[in-house]
């Protein structure tokens, strides 16, 4: 408001020998959303009557294939080429107690999927915590 900085930060990575996968997908925009639904419904069986996907990406309407820029990941997978990924939210419909279901309809759910090899590299959905970047957080760094 006062026009003054109270934090910067920046994080410049060194592509120089970074990899990069092709980026033609082995995994379709629907195999991806099937991914996502199949992990939920294993877990909730019955429970959700509908998904329905939107772009993750400010600004667009489209879901996209984009290089996975998280920070951690690429600070920690140094070796590995980045990722092309699928990022998407849903939102469900339940089959059941529809009395829940306005709150349902208001909660996006963020989904990233490997756009090779369909590993869920992020997904959230009630008590479903899959997060490629927990494994880093939960190692003890020097």
């Amino acid at each position: 408001m006062n026009g003054d900085v109270f934090g910067y930060s920046k994080f410049w990575l060194d592509i120089e020998n970074i990899t990069f996968p092709s980026s033609e997908p082995d995994i379709t925009l629907d195999e991806a959303k099937e991914i996502a639904e199949t992990t939920v419904n294993e877990k909730y069986p019955g429970t959700v009557k509908s998904f329905t996907f939107k772009s993750a990406q400010v600004g667009s309407d489209t879901i996209n294939l984009c290089w996975n820029d998280d920070s951690e990941l690429l600070y920690y997978e140094k070796e590995m080429p980045i990722r092309l990924v699928w990022p998407f939210y849903f939102q469900v419909e339940l089959n059941e107690n529809p009395e829940e279901e306005q709150d349902n309809h208001r909660i996006h759910y963020l989904t990233v999927v490997d756009a090779h090899s369909g590993e869920i590299i992020r997904l959230y959905y009630k008590d479903i915590s899959i997060d490629a970047r927990k494994q880093f957080r939960e190692k003890e760094i020097d």
